[in-house]
Formats: C-alpha cells, structure tokens, sequence
C-alpha cells in the first residue's frame, strides 16, 4: 500500500478538518533540539588494518587514502575517541592524528590533522628552535599572538636541502606545515639521525644500511602525542573488524511524491553519523531544523490523529527504519513514540515504528544509547534500483544474540462507510480511504549473550485503533421501460382447489423427493424464516400451513396425496412484503498488513 494512495484518499475524506488547520499550518517550521555534543558524522563504507587491528572509515578514511595513505600517516592506532582536552572527536595514527570539525551552524565538517609537531615541541628551546623563530622575527613574516608559540610562514628557505624534495613532492605545506626548527642530530630507537621538525611532522634522514638505499622517513610522533595526552592503554589494544550489526528499509515509492524528497534528505542528514560508545543518538538533533530553508517540503503526516500536510512529511519513515535497526542491533531505546495509526509504509509489523515531532509547543523524539563497548556508524542512503532508502548500523559485534518478536494480542476490524455520491456513473464506487486494521502489539527484545544468558529483556507496548474505509457509489442503473413489470394483473396467480398458486408449477405427488410436495413443505419454527433477498414483491411461495380447502373435504379419510396432520396449528402470518433496509455500514475485509 503506497502512500501515494493512501494519502490521496485520506486526504479527501479529511478535507473539512485540513481546511481548519490550514492557517495554523501555513509557515510551520520545526526547531532544532538540543545536539548531542558526543555524535559526530564522518561517512562511509569502513577498512580494516590488520597491521595494528584497528579500523579506518567514513572522512578519516577518504582522507587518508587520498592524502599519501600509510606513507604519510601509518596505519591507525586507536579507533575514534574523544579527546579529554579539546572534546573532539579524533583518531591517532602512527605518525599523525586527524580532527573532526563540524560546523553545527552550517552542518558541515572536516577533517584537519592535528599540529603534531608543535604540540610536541612547544617546551623546547634549543638552537635549532631558536634559531627558526628568530629568522621569523627578524623577516616581519610572522606575528605573535598573546605568548603563543611562532610561526613561520614563509619556509621555502628554511627546509633542509636533504628534505625539500620529499616535503614539495609529498605535500608541501598543505599536509606538512611550515617548518619548525632547522635540522638537527636527534637520537631515535638508539640511533641519531639528522632530523627537522614540522607543525605536523618530524622527517628524518636514514641513510643507506645493509644494502638499502638511503631514504626520507616520517617519524612515528602519532605515539608519542598519544602518551604526552595521557591516552588510555585500552585505546591502542586491538578490536575486532567492523561488521554489519543490523539494517532496516523503508519504501521511497519512485521518488515522485514530496515525502520522498523528505525520506531522501532525512536519511542524508544521518548518513556518516558515529556514535562513540556510551553517547546518545537524537534523531531530532541529527537532522536539525526542519524548514524549507534547509530543503524540507510539506508532505503529508499524521498530527492529532488526522492527516495533516506538515512541513517535513515522511521523516517518520527514516526514524522508524532507524528504531528498527537500534533494536535489533541491541541498543538501549531511551525514548520512541508509537503513531496514531499503524500504516504498514512505516514499519513491516506493527510495533516497529517510531514517531518523531518537533514544534514550538512539544517533542517527540527518537533517542537511544550505543552500549556495545565500542564507536557505532550509521549508514542510510537510498537504494533506487530497489526503491527503497536503506539504514545501516556497523559497529563491533559482541557476541550476543538479539530476538525481536511483535506478538499481536488484539486486531480490530476497520469500519466501511459507504456514502451515495450522485455524480459517480451508475453501479460503480470509488475507494476515498483505505481501510487499515486496528492492533495491540506488544515487542518483546530479548539480548542473549554468549553464555545462553539473558542479559536484556524488554517489552514495548503499542496500541493503534483501526483506520475506517470510506467508499463512495454512485446510483443504481435505472430498468429499461421495455422490460415487462414483475408484477402486473394478468400474472397475478389465481389460487386452485388446493390453495396453490395457479402460476407455481407442482411436481408428481408421487415424487416424493420434490420439495412442491405436501409432504415436504412441512411448518418451519418462526424463527428460521429467511427473508427474500431483491424485489420487495409478495413472495409466491405456498404458506407452510394449508389454508383451508374451498371445497368441504370427504367425511372419509383423505386420499394419500393429501396426508394432512390430524390437529393442524394455527396458520402463520404471511411473510412481509417489505425488504430490510440494507445498512449504510458493510462489513469489509480489510487490506493485509505486510
């Protein structure tokens, strides 16, 4: 069931009230929630590096790749963490640690590698120091801001004649900064080699040894950062490969109505979201404002029980794609909203849906924590060869198993109203809205781990009345004049001897088995009288018991033909001649739930 049906049809049967609420609606823009400080958007997909056990993914991946790979940065020591000084989220590297910048006002971000080398050498004032910050003083290229540490700005000069073709060729000052020291001796893993530092870098001179040539590394600062930030032992130790802890869908119906430009751009404002260990996900606070000027359009939603437009119509359906995933991923549901109605484009079963509402007078929101002990990515993007937008949470698995299990424990049949509507063509009828079963569900989340243990068990109740159908039908197709009435004098049935209808052909009286017989039209209890269906004409069945005869019968016993009952019983009425009227409500099955 598309909503581009359902919606049409809802719509027309809720025109007074979408009348009602049209001024109140008209410059609707929701506000944004509060952000959740610790979720930050990186991207998609993800690798895995053997080499250290850690995983790279999302910007952090795209840069280092397109920025010289391992031979620049190494491979990555810690998965995402936040830092304790700055609250940023970061990665280390062996030789390098990259920042996220996100810029909430403008829901931009990027990446940008930390001043490794000025970190480490801001206390250190021997010549080779000095003699660069003086140079830079007595150039004019440098200011000096409040006692900060100098920069140099100019450093074409300043780089050592060993190191200038690696440092123009391999990134110049856009991944290497200026320099901040001219070269030195420095003793490394018990070797000294000639060394310059850089705002992000250390580049040392090796020279040829056993048979290999000389060469210009970079050096393995990324460690030596993490201790001097006090980074906890359990960051560096391995973890196990990204995997794809659980995935929902949700329709995009082709992507021609204003609720799939919603569903499009919802599911882009979430897409790359990481959820360090322990933070909490808004849903709200993902996706920001909800206004045309940050690319909603009205669409069609469900406030106060009735289908309303609603600038962002169809968020719903990403939210519930979302609910779906945290569930059977295992996270902590901290707050979700059920919907007026259950609508299967929300959810495939009833109970898996989540709905969210931003105004000025309330929230409802979705929100739950990551507790797997490690960082949650979020991937949703749209699948249009399947038309369908997909949510995808990756993270570590723990080993536990999750069971979802909706238990329906009531369904209501919806109502059919059917409405006469005189400029439909006869005999015909028109759907207005479709009709949609009322549940009680009940989900019940089990988290078992490893052991066989329950380690989570909870339930979530839901409860959604059912939709009524309304059908409108045109008038019944009016007889032809040439078509001879059912009921004109000279068909009236003149009675026999016996009572019957002249116009009621009677069967064998021998024929035991013919239902004309007297014999077989016994009296019927009053209550099992069926009334006729059709014209309200005088039905032309016999009644059940014998009128009397219009003749004085024998004194004698009867023939065996007539076998008439010793002591007859009164004699019934006659059958109305009148129909039942035919109810304006009509049972109806309703539409399956997928």
């Amino acid at each position: 069931m598309l909503p581009k049906h359902y919606f049409a049809r809802f719509a027309a049967g809720m025109a007074i009230p979408i009348l009602i609420l049209a001024t109140f609606l008209i410059g609707w823009n929701f506000t944004r929630a509060q952000p959740i400080e610790e979720t930050v958007r990186l991207g998609g997909p993800f690798r895995y590096y053997q080499e250290t056990g850690h995983n790279l993914g999302g910007a952090f991946l795209s840069y280092h790749t397109n920025n010289g790979s391992t031979e620049i940065f190494g491979f990555p020591i810690t998965e995402l963490i936040t830092d304790t000084h700055t609250g940023m989220t970061v990665q280390y590297f062996e030789r390098a640690r990259m920042e996220w910048h996100f810029d909430p006002t403008t829901g931009i971000g990027q990446v940008h590698l930390t001043d490794i080398g000025s970190e480490l050498t801001r206390t250190r004032s021997e010549p080779a120091f000095e003699q660069v910050r003086q140079a830079a003083i007595i150039s004019g290229t440098m200011s000096m801001p409040g006692g900060g540490s100098l920069r140099v700005l100019r450093p074409s000069q300043q780089v050592f004649d060993a190191f200038a073709p690696y440092y123009h060729e391999r990134g110049d000052e856009r991944l290497f900064g200026q320099p901040l020291s001219v070269p030195l001796v420095e003793q490394i893993e018990n070797e000294r080699y000639f060394v310059q530092y850089f705002e992000r870098a250390r580049m040392e001179y090796h020279p040829a040894t056993n048979g290999q040539p000389a060469a210009i590394r970079l050096g393995l600062l990324g460690y030596d950062l993490a201790r001097l930030n006090d980074v906890p032992t359990s960051a560096f130790a391995p973890v196990p490969p990204f995997t794809l802890l659980a995935t929902a869908s949700t329709p995009l119906y082709g992507g021609t109505l204003p609720e799939s430009a919603n569903i499009i751009l919802a599911a882009h404002l979430i897409d790359g979201l990481v959820v360090p260990a322990g933070a909490e996900l808004s849903f709200l606070a993902a996706i920001g404002t909800i206004s045309a000027d940050n690319g909603f359009v009205a669409g069609l939603g469900i406030i106060n029980d009735m289908i309303v437009p609603i600038m962002g119509g169809g968020i719903c359906q990403v939210s519930s794609a979302l609910y779906d995933a945290a569930l059977w991923s295992g996270m902590e549901i901290t707050e979700r909203h059920q919907h007026s109605y259950f609508l299967n484009f929300f959810a495939g079963q009833p109970g898996i849906e989540a709905a969210v509402y931003a105004a000025d007078e309330g929230w409802q929101d979705l929100r739950w924590r990551n507790r797997s002990g490690y960082p949650l990515h979020i991937r949703a993007y749209p699948d249009y060869a399947a038309d369908v937008v997909r949510v995808e949470l990756w993270g570590h698995t723990s080993g536990n198993t999750v069971q979802v299990s909706p238990i329906i424990t009531a369904a209501s049949e919806p109502p059919i109203i059917r409405i006469l509507d005189e400029t439909l063509e006869p005999n015909t009828e028109e759907v207005v809205r479709e009709a949609a079963l009322g549940y009680d569900v009940t989900v019940v989340r089990q988290i078992i781990g490893a052991d066989g243990t329950i380690r989570h068990n909870d339930q979530t109740f839901s409860s959604y009345p059912p939709v009524p159908g309304v059908i409108r039908y045109g008038p019944e197709a009016t007889e032809t004049p040439t078509e001879t009435p059912t009921e004109t004098p000279t068909e009236t049935p003149t009675p026999d001897a016996t009572g019957t209808p002249a116009s009621v052909e009677l069967a064998d009286p021998a024929d035991p088995a013919d239902p004309a017989d007297g014999q077989a039209q016994a009296t019927p209890a009053p209550e099992a009288t069926v009334l006729p269906e059709g014209p309200t004409e005088t039905p032309l069945d016999a009644p059940a018991e014998p009128e009397p005869t219009l003749e004085a019968a024998p004194a004698e016993d009867p023939p065996p033909s007539e076998a008439a009952p010793a002591e007859p019983e009164p004699t019934p009425e006659a059958a109305p001649t009148e129909a039942v009227p035919v109810p304006t409500f009509e049972a109806s099955i309703a539409p399956s739930v997928n």
